[in-house]
């Protein structure tokens, strides 16, 4: 991905199962690098903006499903 070798512009869904696994694990820079891009496109988008609820995706932008089975504290980060 960093190398600019992959082509998700086709991708329609995301799921990912195991959602707190993969946080406690460390791998929500990894994953948020895969999906921002996808979801936002270049542009930054500010703690703040998201907070307002102001915040729009791309078109096209794939249908993201995230499912844990435990609400971790990494988890209640992350909908925050």
């Amino acid at each position: 991905v960093d190398a600019g070798e992959l082509f998700l512009g086709s991708v329609r869904h995301v799921v990912v199962d195991e959602m707190d696994t993969v946080l406690e694990q460390g791998f929500q820079d990894d994953l948020g690098g895969l999906l921002h891009p996808m979801l936002y496109g270049k542009r930054k988008v500010e703690k703040e903006e998201w907070k307002k609820g102001k915040v729009t995706l791309v078109n096209g932008a794939p249908q993201v499903i995230l499912t844990t089975a435990t609400m971790t504290e990494a988890v209640r980060k992350l909908l925050e």
